[in-house]
């Protein structure tokens, strides 16, 4: 679904040849002229409807898929979707972000500062892409570039962490090191920043200051849990309450990183308890109690069940509609209050029932879909490769091939408009097409939609033109609908099982794995839970040995019950959103498993213990040779 910048699909009809192969030697946009300021900023993904490439407009696509990696990992499980890297050990989604961060980690430069987009002026364009041989510049290192490239790349190492391939191992390393350059380059640079609207590409990528700041939060967030530097947890700490989401104490559809970072936060160790509790105390009281979030819902305030205010029908809506359904979403995954789980995945239903066709207009918002028993998709999007009155790919009633399958479009939008060119008389030779189409023009907020692709000055790409970030949300919703789970991940899976919780019964004894090199590493926690890795040096005397394979917990929400040096209980788990957490337990479950004067030793490398949540999703914990532990979603059986 993604436009890389191979630009190849699946299907023969739109397969086209590499493009924009001068990327290889981009011309600086501030100096073009200067020979050794030329750079390889090839790869990546086209943005939208044209071909430019902009660090701060990935943001929250990258983000998207990685949070959706991270809460339904057993969607993404497959190695074996059909893209140029399928078979490599690691799970296709990561490799498709692989393809962005690469491109990524070519646009920054030796002093960790992240240059901010790729593109032409005057909207020069072609079709095939690989006809289009405008020239192409890169704008300048930005604050507000740094910052976003910083959160994605710390996000995608504690992705990447999770697959014991050496490829991802080796992976993670660098993007670890991308993303504490980034963040420090932007931190000695806070106020740099380059607008290029009317001068290079198209949209605005140039944030507000506010945004820049939030920018810094999320990657403040994701590198603390990437590194664990008390100096990245006290930016969030002492600025979280600067967000929107806490000044307002409201969950909504927009800053989706900011508001899913902080509740990803709040699962971290070593986090402020009170800090953690704020939280997520405003993210379930808003979702519970705002009205236009539960309640809206509750109350049917929309016959198409897929609420969403009419002020936040805008430019896009597409997106904000998927983003709500990943905000309740969220609330489910990261388990802010179970006894609405039922609830909140009918919700998350319904957005998903919007996109397909249950809406006013009566059609799947994706392109091109009526081969895939789509009763009436849309049959043209407004993008530079599938335009209009192209007699390949131009419109699927018109067209040899239409556009590629499966694009979603931006969406109804009641403040369309024409170009303002056409009040002053000013469009040109263009003049003939300032005509008020209705629709999308005069009509009621869900049936503000037109299927047509016409450019300047109808301007219809402020409602049919794709986005990777119209994209990204749309997946992330759809995969909490998708079980891979069934699938057998590694060869490695079959376990042992056992019933209730495993107790080490004496302290300081507890679990000990192996990591690929043999090393040994304990699990243990201090006296207020948190979790600690240690390489384990002396002689270990197991009570329980497994000499080869994994151990299954098999009940949702057990795990591992350890002793602090204080003889309190608490017990490891895997929480909802996939993260190994501890919590105190006042008292042993009744149903447990007793290790008494020895340590639960897992003698082969690469095994681990694997728990399920509270979804009965699988996850095995294993070990790395540097003590990081790899969470990774598995197969229960």
């Amino acid at each position: 679904m993604w436009n890389r910048q191979e630009c190849t699909f699946a299907h023969s009809g739109f397969i086209d040849g590499a493009c924009h192969l001068a990327d290889t030697l981009c011309l600086n946009f501030l100096n073009p002229g200067v020979e050794r300021l030329k750079r390889n900023v090839s790869g990546g993904w086209h943005d939208a409807g044209d071909y430019n490439k902009y660090v701060n407009f990935a943001y929250a696509s990258v983000i998207d898929l990685l949070m959706s990696f991270q809460l339904h990992p057993q969607a993404w499980a497959s190695d074996q979707m059909g893209i140029p890297e399928s078979g490599n050990g690691i799970p296709d989604l990561l490799d498709e972000i692989k393809y962005e961060t690469d491109w990524l980690l070519k646009m920054q430069d030796n002093d960790g500062g992240v240059f901010s987009l790729v593109g032409v002026q005057n909207y020069t364009t072609a079709s095939p892409p690989s006809a289009d041989n405008s020239l192409r510049y890169y704008g300048p290192k930005t604050t507000s570039a740094s910052f976003s490239a910083s959160a994605m790349f710390a996000l995608a190492s504690s992705q990447f962490r999770k697959i014991n391939v050496p490829g991802a191992q080796q992976y993670a390393l660098i993007l670890d090191t991308a993303a504490v350059e980034a963040y420090t380059w932007a931190v000695n640079n806070p106020n740099t920043i380059f607008n290029n609207s009317g001068l290079l590409a198209a949209g605005e990528q140039e944030t507000s200051v506010y945004e820049r700041s939030m920018r810094k939060l999320v990657a403040s967030v994701f590198l603390y849990d990437l590194t664990g530097n008390s100096t990245y947890r006290t930016y969030v700490e002492t600025n979280y309450l600067q967000s929107n989401f806490k000044q307002w104490n409201t969950v909504y559809p927009f800053e989706i990183p900011t508001q899913l970072a902080l509740l990803y936060y709040t699962f971290l160790p070593g986090v402020t308890p009170s800090v953690s509790s704020d939280i997520k105390n405003t993210f379930r009281n808003s979702i519970e109690t705002t009205n236009d979030n539960l309640p809206a819902h509750t109350n049917q305030n929309d016959a198409y069940r897929s609420f969403l205010s009419d002020a936040n029908h805008t430019w896009g809506s597409n997106r904000t509609k998927t983003s709500m359904g990943n905000l309740f979403a969220a609330y489910k995954e990261f388990g802010l209050n179970p006894s609405n789980n039922a609830a909140i995945n009918a919700i998350t239903n319904n957005y998903i029932h919007y996109i397909h066709g249950r809406n006013p207009v009566g059609l799947c918002f994706l392109t091109n879909m009526e081969h895939l028993n789509a009763g009436k998709s849309i049959n043209t999007v407004y993008h530079n490769w599938f335009r209009h009155g192209h007699n390949l790919w131009g419109d699927v009633r018109r067209s040899t091939y239409g556009p590629a399958p499966g694009f979603l479009s931006g969406g109804v939008n009641p403040s369309y408009d024409l170009d303002p060119c056409c009040l002053t008389n000013t469009c040109g030779i263009y003049n003939p097409d300032c005509i008020q189409l209705q629709p999308p023009k005069q009509q009621p907020i869900l049936k503000s939609y037109l299927d047509w692709n016409r450019g300047y000055p109808q301007n219809s790409w402020q409602i049919t033109e794709p986005a990777i970030y119209y994209q990204s949300a749309y997946l992330f919703l759809l995969a909490g609908k998708v079980n891979f789970s069934g699938e057998n991940i590694n060869s490695d899976t079959k376990a042992k099982q056992i019933s209730g919780d495993i107790d080490v019964a004496t302290y300081p004894k507890s679990m000990v794995l192996t990591s690929p090199d043999f090393s040994k590493f304990r699990l243990s926690v201090d006296n207020s839970g948190l979790l600690m890795v240690v390489q384990e040096t002396n002689p270990i005397v197991p009570s329980y040995k497994l000499m080869s394979g994994n151990l299954l917990i098999v009940e949702s929400a057990k795990g591992l019950i350890l002793r602090a040096p204080n003889n309190t209980l608490w017990r490891l788990y895997i929480n909802a959103a996939g993260i190994v957490s501890t919590e105190s337990l006042p008292f042993l479950p009744s149903v447990h498993t007793k290790i008494t004067g020895g340590d639960l030793f897992f003698e082969s490398q690469n095994a681990g213990v694997i728990l399920k949540d509270l979804d009965g999703i699988c996850y095995k914990i294993s070990v790395t040779n540097t003590g990081r532990l790899i969470v990774q979603s598995v197969s229960c059986t």
